[in-house]
């Protein structure tokens, strides 16, 4: 498997699967701003999919209007003030090997805003 690194705004890139993330009843920072290129579907996914109420879990949504991503998957970590590297290297390996499974070409992992307790910026990528 490949990985990269980007520093873009994730609703302009073009990839099979964006991967957004949830703190129990919110959106992270950049699923916020995917959110608000979807018109709320994020957040509307959030609710219907009962992920605001669970610790774990993800659901996917299909209709993007006009970004050039195929599907975004909505992964839920849990309260943000309860994330630690642990959980977060779990749901990490968790969420890529779901990918794996996925008849997909690449994916983004929108991970900026998941550093557990303002973990130093190289210690999380060395993390991740």
């Amino acid at each position: 498997m490949e990985y990269t690194l980007k520093s873009a705004d994730p609703a302009k890139i073009e990839c099979d699967c964006l991967v957004a993330f949830a703190f129990k009843d919110t959106l992270s920072a950049e699923a916020k701003k995917l959110d608000s290129h979807l018109d709320g579907a994020l957040t509307k996914l959030l609710k219907q999919s009962g992920l605001d109420k669970y610790n774990s879990g993800s659901s996917t949504l299909y209709e993007l209007k006009e970004m050039p991503a195929t599907q975004i998957m909505l992964v839920q970590v849990g309260e943000k003030s309860r994330l630690t590297t642990t959980r977060l290297s779990t749901k990490l390996t968790t969420v890529i090997s779901r990918l794996k499974t996925k008849p997909l070409t690449s994916a983004l992992l929108c991970l900026a805003s998941l550093r557990p307790g303002g973990m130093d910026v190289m210690r999380f990528f060395q993390l991740v």
